[in-house]
């Protein structure tokens, strides 16, 4: 296994709970008990683990 792909794996490993940490932060409900996400930090983590499965299973 190559050093770039530990270090990506490593690094969307990271993002990804970094993404799902702000998601869940940002995650708001309303005084009617709507919950409401934050797409653009579910996405984000969403992608990052994604790239994490990707070079996981390249390995």
């Amino acid at each position: 296994m190559s050093r770039n792909r530990i270090v990506m794996m490593g690094a969307s490993a990271f993002l990804m709970t970094v993404f799902l940490l702000a998601a869940s932060i940002t995650t708001t409900m309303d005084a009617s008990g709507s919950i409401h996400l934050n797409y653009f930090w579910l996405v984000a983590a969403l992608v990052s683990s994604l790239v994490f499965m990707y070079t996981f299973g390249k390995s």
